[in-house]
């Protein structure tokens, strides 16, 4: 007989697997495995199924089989049509019952001013990347084993600690991490990311020299960056920091609160806290648009759902207004172009759509008004006029000339209308609304393969292409077509690029095939840029979302 299926529970895990779920939720899943054994047991069958359990996990699960006392069924089980787990697994799920346990059922003191003996176990490694590599002490640590105060040592990959107060800290290598209590640590070099449950508030990371992070219920990154600089990221509620005085007395400094970075000077003691900038990505897979910081730490999703009466379907392009409101766009169909608040909530419906026109890129012209293209149905430029998408650019926009797949918009600082036609190999210049004959065709800006997402950054004009085995991005304004950001590609399948953002003078794309969002740095060096459990399906359109202003 097929066991019966909690939906409630499954839909929480699901969106807890995913990287998805609201603090409320892991609350109300947190309380589900505390108060129900049953609902633990469900817990761990989902997360098999989910293939969250590792392969790597068997081997440390192996050393465990005397002391769980398990017996183990060597038969394949098939549940839910999802995969086929033999003994392995059955020994990966009683970890994570001991795991859920340890980390939700334990009784312990949390108090950080109480300090456990040297041996007394104050963490649990609970995750590492396949390519994590440890060092000194802690070499020889193992997935799924008990932490006793002291180093951590990741010289490569990423890790995840369980704090016994239900803290959870992901170290990105190289990092140089210490365990000092069960509910504080301190970071000498590297980088974290911290997400403190409720009952773990007042968590706290020391510095180097001595600064403190105090959790007011949030999630945060620290990054230490080798020119004695802290620099504290928030992403959701807020945190304290603490220093001490010349006379070594407790000086309490401004909370940090969600959207603002801190930069602490090591070496001067001074402090500074700015606004940050977030990157927004339309996922088309999945129908949300998900929010990143600078850094790359996943900010959980800006928008997702029902929009303005109907559910958000295929996000696409993006333009922000001087104002800080955002235009998005629905690539498909009868697709809208909706107007949000900086907070990701509808503000009004600025063009209710077309069945002939499926919208793609966006981009705001000198008179204010919405610009977009289709590129995969009408091969058309429009510009939307008392709530409907009137033509700008005709798909024959010359004699003997044709759009066949503009995918990049944008507006240089003349006031021109440039387009990027990705079968083409060609980004065109046409006038712009202001001029006197507005739509009219200027002439050709350049000539690279497959150019699509556009950039102005001031009077540069940037563009994504792909010629010769090269990804990135090129300076076509002013002076000749030069590299400014690209990638030298050996594979036979390059970068599917979409979206196209500047950081820092690095280029962030997004790679629709591979699913994930790669820095290009002006040396032509590849990093991934995202990072966190963020479920990418189909990343296409990026928007740097700016701030306005500074917060208080």
């Amino acid at each position: 007989m097929t066991e019966p299926v909690n939906m409630t529970l499954e839909y929480l895990v699901d969106r807890h697997l995913d990287g998805q779920s609201t603090p409320a939720e892991r609350d109300q899943l947190n309380a589900m495995l505390h108060d129900d054994s049953a609902a633990r047991d469900q817990f761990v069958r989902f997360c098999i199924e989910g293939r969250v359990l590792r392969e790597s996990l068997s081997a440390a699960a192996t050393a465990q089989r005397s002391k769980l006392n398990l017996d183990m069924d060597t038969t394949p089980t098939l549940r839910r049509s999802r995969s086929v787990w033999y003994s392995a697994a059955a020994i990966a799920a009683a970890m994570i019952i001991a795991v859920t346990a340890w980390l939700l059922l334990d009784a312990g003191s949390k108090d950080s001013n109480v300090k456990p003996a040297p041996t007394t176990a104050v963490a649990m490694l609970s995750d590492a990347s396949a390519d994590a590599v440890f060092a000194g002490r802690s070499a020889t640590v193992r997935l799924g084993q008990e932490l006793p105060i002291g180093p951590i040592q990741l010289t490569a990959g990423t890790s995840q600690v369980m704090f016994k107060s239900g803290a959870v800290v992901d170290l990105i290598g190289p990092c140089s991490f210490e365990l000092i209590g069960p509910n504080q640590g301190r970071l000498l070099a590297g980088r974290l990311e911290a997400y403190v449950r409720e009952e773990a508030a007042g968590f706290s990371v020391e510095l180097p020299d001595g600064s403190r992070v105090v959790d007011l219920g949030t999630r945060f990154s620290i990054v230490l960056t080798g020119d004695g600089i802290a620099e504290v990221r928030v992403v959701e509620g807020a945190v304290a920091l603490h220093r001490e005085s010349s006379g070594r007395s407790a000086i309490n400094l401004p909370q940090v609160k969600a959207g603002q970075l801190a930069r602490l000077s090591m070496n001067s003691r001074q402090v500074e806290i700015l606004a940050l900038s977030r990157v927004l990505v339309s996922d088309s897979e999945t129908g949300r648009v998900m929010a990143f910081g600078e850094d790359g730490m996943y900010c959980g999703a800006f928008v997702e759902g029902d929009l303005a009466g109907r559910p958000l379907s295929k996000p696409g392009g993006m333009a922000q207004r001087t104002d800080g409101m955002i235009y998005l766009a629905e690539a498909e169909s009868n697709g809208r172009i909706l107007l949000l608040n900086s907070q990701g909530r509808v503000a009004e419906v600025v063009c209710a759509g077309d069945p002939q026109i499926k919208p793609d890129a966006v981009a705001i012209g000198p008179d204010d008004r919405v610009y977009f293209t289709d590129a995969f149905d009408s091969q058309q430029v429009y510009r939307v006029e008392d709530g409907a998408a009137r033509v700008f650019i005709p798909k024959t926009y010359a004699p003997s000339q044709k759009l066949e797949l503009p995918r990049g918009l944008a507006f240089d600082a003349s006031g021109a209308l440039l387009v990027s036609d990705r079968e083409r190999s060609m980004v065109l210049k046409f006038e712009g609304p202001q001029s006197t004959q507005p739509g009219r065709f200027v002439g050709i800006v350049a000539r690279l393969n497959k150019p699509q997402g556009l950039v102005v950054d001031h009077d540069r004009v940037l563009v994504t292409a792909n010629p010769s085995r090269q990804t990135g991005l090129w300076l076509i304004s002013p002076g000749p077509v030069r590299p400014a950001a690209v990638y030298t590609d050996s594979s036979s399948s390059p970068f599917l690029i979409d979206g196209i953002v500047l950081i820092d003078g690095s280029a962030v794309i997004s790679d629709w095939r591979s699913r994930r969002l790669i820095r290009i740095d002006p040396n032509g060096q590849i990093s991934d840029f995202a990072h966190g459990g963020h479920g990418l399906e189909g990343p296409t359109h990026l928007l740097r979302l700016d701030p306005i202003s500074k917060s208080d």
